[in-house]
């Protein structure tokens, strides 16, 4: 019997990453490419979707080699992605420009003249908070600002549905990217009418929703010369990447939780209602699994204040695999009760929302080395999360359970789960092989193999590798420094109101 494998590939923020696996979930092969958007003035945040579908062949070739198969051998495909990102595209399937990426804050202003009815049905139609965070003000930005781009618009798509196109041909997305648009209605899984016709936006230009895992497309003539795959090989709908993470952590059921330790941090709750935050700081989304939910606690900065320690405190090993052994080491030679150093991380969004806020180091002594600051900064992230919970906590019908699965890049520093952990006071699960392209092969070996009873898949084939249990002496210590941690804040707020 001829041996069957599946590719799943995420296109992430600032890389492309591609697996391939077997029907039982185990990963053969896997690769990844970097890129990084255009930044400019502050706001604006682009990239040409041409340098996804580069990354994406390119890790798909790089991939098949390490699981030393041929693309020819690949019986079914999925893709994920960033959510939010906007990309437009001409009747000849043509991006109109780069794409608009989720960071961009670019449109927030149209947003904030909305009357207070118009606030409160966006927000119950949608179970989202109102900011500059989703695909609307995007595409109201685009609309005014360069009007003549948006006339020509045929469809909006996402990431991963740009490269689903170019595969096959096919404009769909999943209720899970369409719940980061704010024009969705998250409880009758429809575009929303009236939101649309408030902003005068045309329902044409939106593609047809779909299951994750349904398949909707095959590997066209010219998709196969170019990637080598055969031509016909079936694709799913894909997903964006937090449902896929979901999925590759065994997030099958209300009342898990994940804790996601990427580029933008997510602590995420499966829930069976969808839940609304009053408070207009935690999204909520479909699962990848039909009737499920997501409602999310979010640090916009965790990743990055990491790549920052790095570039600045190690910028001999900022680019090495082992950086994080490193970094470990000195951070677990000052220990906890070593370190007075307080960080403030720089993020201007989630999960404080200030426009102006600003980042900082309070306590540094002559006696301080690089290994203080890395610990304050592993603390002052964990504690940015501690604050996402909170706001998770406020929510009416959220459950929040007593320990996480925790997945991403971070959770390769056992000193940071550790803190994390702590800080959080809850346990810590590690999956031995996690990512969003995981969690989409997963979704393409049901939907190609009609696997009707998914969760019990799911399940069956995820494997955890590690427990990392909270440490109450230290559940207490960090009790007390978050208090000094908040007061701190309160003044960085005023004070950030100061700088230019």
């Amino acid at each position: 019997m001829k041996k069957k494998y599946y590719l799943g590939s995420d296109i992430g923020t600032s890389s492309c990453k591609t697996v391939i696996i077997n029907k039982n979930g185990k990963v053969l092969g896997e690769a990844s490419k970097e890129y990084w958007p255009t930044l400019n003035n502050g706001s604006a945040a682009e990239i040409r979707p041409d340098i996804w579908y580069e990354s994406f062949l390119n890790t798909l070739k790089n991939a098949c080699e390490n699981a030393n198969i041929l693309p020819g051998d690949i019986c079914g495909i999925g893709l994920t992605g960033q959510m939010v990102t906007l990309v437009c595209f001409d009747k000849r399937g043509v991006p109109l420009r780069p794409a608009i990426l989720w960071f961009d804050k670019r449109g927030s202003e149209y947003l904030d003249n909305l009357n207070i009815n118009e606030k409160e049905m966006i927000r119950e139609t949608t179970c989202n908070p109102i900011n500059s965070t989703f695909t609307l003000p995007k595409l109201l930005w685009l609309k005014y600002h360069e009007p003549y781009t948006f006339k020509k618009i045929y469809k909006i798509l996402w990431s991963s549905d740009f490269i689903r196109m170019k595969l096959t041909g096919t404009y769909y997305t999943d209720m899970t990217y369409a719940s980061s648009s704010l024009m969705y209605d998250l409880r009758k899984n429809t575009w929303s009418e009236e939101i649309l016709d408030l902003f005068g936006l045309p329902k044409s230009i939106f593609p047809e929703i779909l299951p994750a895992s349904k398949v909707v497309g095959k590997i066209s003539r010219d998709a196969a010369i170019i990637t080598r795959l055969k031509e016909g090989v079936p694709v799913i709908v894909g997903t964006g990447d937090i449902g896929a993470d979901n999925i590759s952590a065994g997030i099958a059921e209300a009342e898990q939780g994940v804790i996601r330790f990427g580029t933008c941090a997510t602590i995420s709750i499966c829930s069976d209602l969808p839940l609304l935050d009053k408070d207009d700081k935690c999204p909520c989304s479909s699962h990848s699994i039909p009737g499920l939910f997501l409602i999310q606690g979010t640090s916009a900065s965790f990743g990055e204040s990491i790549r920052w320690l790095k570039k600045v405190f190690y910028p001999d090993i900022a680019g090495d695999s082992n950086a994080y052994k490193i970094i470990n080491k000195e951070v677990s030679e000052i220990g906890p009760f070593s370190s007075n150093i307080l960080f403030h991380s720089f993020t201007k969004a989630a999960p404080y929302w200030l426009d102006n806020k600003k980042g900082q180091f309070t306590g540094i002594e002559s006696n301080h080395k690089r290994g203080h600051f890395a610990r304050a900064l592993f603390e002052g992230i964990s504690f940015d999360l501690r604050v996402a919970l909170l706001n998770l906590q406020k929510i009416d019908g959220v459950k929040i359970p007593g320990s996480f699965i925790a997945l991403g890049g971070g959770t390769n520093s056992s000193e940071l789960c550790k803190i994390v952990s702590n800080v959080l006071g809850c346990g810590l699960t590690l999956v031995e092989e996690v990512s969003a392209s995981m969690g989409v092969a997963i979704l393409a070996v049901i939907g190609i193999n009609k696997i009707k009873e998914q969760k019990k898949y799911i399940n069956k084939i995820i494997k955890y590798s590690e427990e990392i249990l909270k440490d109450e002496k230290l559940v207490d210590f960090y009790d007390g420094k978050f208090k000094l941690f908040k007061k701190i804040y309160e003044n960085l707020k005023d004070i950030s109101n100061e700088f230019k």
